[in-house]
């Protein structure tokens, strides 16, 4: 009996390429990857020294949300940027009054950015292991949160963002 092998092309043809490294396999980040990592992470320091310095609540240099604009009502993020500013000057308790999303989810944000930025320089950091239902929870979670942020009534009055 002939044992089976990868197939290799049809006669005369060149060879098939080799198969695709395995996933665990390390990757050396370009030069290109760390160009562009060092721009982002440049950007982001940017934007929030910007946030940082110039209070989103006092300031008319943000623009606001359209939807609050248009119907008077609390999107998910709005409250976010002075959630932000209130989180990068260290008032956790107060960023909770403006977006309790934001507080909640910035960790996550800020580990996958930590590790993307890591990646790009050849450090491994444990991957965050993101499920669908995990993505669904936080939909629906997101959609209940806007949803009761909006009631006058109830937990809707603390939830809905501080102006």
């Amino acid at each position: 009996m002939t044992p089976v092998t990868a197939p290799t092309g049809l006669p005369g043809s060149p060879p098939l390429p080799d198969p695709p490294a395995a996933v665990d396999a390390p990757v050396r980040p370009s030069r290109a990857s760390r160009v562009t990592a060092v721009c982002a992470a440049c950007a982001l320091g940017a934007a929030c020294t910007y946030t940082a310095i110039v209070d989103p609540a006092s300031s008319g240099a943000y623009p606001q949300c359209p939807l609050r604009l248009i119907t008077g009502v609390d999107c998910i993020m709005c409250g976010g940027l002075r959630a932000t500013h209130s989180l990068l000057g260290g008032d956790v308790a107060r960023a909770a009054g403006q977006n309790l999303l934001v507080v909640l989810l910035a960790p996550f944000a800020l580990y996958a950015m930590v590790q993307w930025f890591g990646a790009q320089f050849g450090w491994r950091l444990p991957a965050l292991r993101i499920r669908p239902w995990m993505m669904w929870t936080v939909l629906a979670v997101s959609v209940v949160f806007m949803v009761v942020r909006n009631l006058s009534w109830g937990p809707g009055s603390w939830l809905h963002s501080d102006l």
